[in-house]
C-alpha cells in the first residue's frame, strides 16, 4: 500500500497583509532602563467614566441606524419581490415594493423608537397650538368687553 499523502505546508500570508517589505521596527528598550517611556508601564487604576453619549451624537448614530436598516429592508423586498410582467403593473409593483420595505422596518427598534418619538412630538405641538387657540379665543373675548363696554360708557 502506498503511504498517505503528507499534508502540504499552509500558502504563505497574502502580501496585503505585511505589504510589500517588511515593516522594520525598533524593539523596546528593557523595563529597567526604559524610564517609563512607553503607555503600557502605567497602568490605569481608576476605571473609566461611564459612557453617555450626547444629544447630538445619539440622534446622528441613531439616524445612521435608520438609514441601515431601512436599505436591509430594501435589499430584502428587492429578493423576494417578483419581477414585474407587464409595464401597467408598475404602480401595483411599486406599491408592494412599499408595502413589504415598511412591514420589514416597523420591526426594527430603531425605527419603533424613531416612530414613537415622532408621535410624541405631533401630539406635543398639537397641545400646544389648542393652548394658543384657547388663548387667543380668551384674549379675543377680552378685547370684545372692552369694546362693549367702551361703546356703553360712550353711549
Amino acid at each position: 500500500q502506498p503511504a498517505p499523502p503528507l499534508p502540504a505546508l499552509p500558502p504563505p500570508p497574502p502580501r496585503s497583509l505585511h505589504g510589500r517589505h517588511r515593516v522594520r521596527i525598533k524593539p523596546r528598550l528593557p523595563l529597567d532602563i526604559s524610564n517609563h517611556r512607553y503607555r503600557d508601564e502605567h497602568p490605569n487604576i481608576w476605571p473609566d467614566p461611564p459612557y453617555s453619549p450626547e444629544l447630538e451624537d445619539y440622534l446622528r448614530f441613531e439616524q445612521k441606524l435608520l438609514t441601515v436598516d431601512f436599505y436591509k429592508s430594501c435589499n430584502k423586498a428587492m429578493a423576494q419581490l417578483p419581477q414585474q410582467e407587464k409595464a401597467s403593473d408598475y404602480l401595483k409593483h411599486r406599491n408592494r415594493f412599499g408595502e413589504m420595505v415598511e412591514k420589514d422596518t416597523k420591526s426594527s427598534m430603531a425605527w419603533k423608537n424613531f416612530n414613537h418619538r415622532e408621535k410624541l412630538k405631533k401630539k406635543e405641538a398639537a397641545r400646544k397650538a389648542k393652548e394658543e387657540a384657547e388663548a387667543a379665543a380668551v384674549a379675543a373675548r377680552e378685547q370684545a368687553k372692552k369694546a362693549a363696554a367702551a361703546a356703553d360708557a360712550a353711549a
